[in-house]
């Protein structure tokens, strides 16, 4: 087919693939839903697998177990790390990364960590991290204990050990050995 729009209307019955290559700087699919029904459907024999409604919204299922939504980058590094992002378009209707969460490779064979990012004024900050071990850093990318936190923390309320009782609770400061 010559030119610039086709129009094709039909069902394609036991094909074995569809192909579409592409080598120019236009988009190689795209696909333009003028009524409300879904933008794009895929399928496992008769199981609806992957939705873009009307609207955006987009539905992953798995039907054979445990789902899975897969990030992956290429980079092979003990350093490399993906990134799902968070997009919202602001007042001005520019899309603003809001938020991102990054999962980035602590060491060769198989170590990773989670990392939680909000943004102010257009930068996005690493707020929180989990590493590899368990532990959890707020202010640290490297925490040494299951809670570390940099920085000044607050709280309210009665604050004492699993085990303690009010009347007994054990505390310990950095420095200072006195527990209750």
């Amino acid at each position: 087919v010559n030119g610039t729009t086709t129009t094709l209307d039909t069902k394609l019955v036991e094909v074995d693939k569809i192909e579409v290559e592409a080598d120019s700087t236009n988009v190689a699919i795209a696909v333009t839903q003028t009524g409300t029904g879904d933008i794009l459907r895929l399928y496992d024999g008769a199981a609806q697998l992957f939705t873009v409604a009307d609207g955006g919204n987009v539905t992953i299922k798995n039907i054979t177990g445990t789902p899975n939504f897969n990030i992956q980058g290429t980079n092979a590094s003990a350093t490399a790390e993906s990134n799902l992002n968070f997009l919202l378009r602001d007042g001005n209707s520019a899309d603003r990364t809001i938020a991102k969460v990054a999962a980035r490779n602590t060491g060769n064979g198989g170590y990773g960590a989670l990392d939680f990012y909000t943004a102010f004024n257009n930068t996005n900050t690493r707020r929180m991290s989990i590493h590899h071990n368990g532990n959890v850093g707020i202010g640290s990318t490297l925490p040494d204990y299951p809670l570390d936190v940099t920085g000044s923390i607050g709280f309210s309320g009665q604050t004492r050990g699993l085990t303690q009782s009010a009347s007994s609770p054990t505390y310990s400061f950095d420095g200072d050995s006195d527990t209750g």
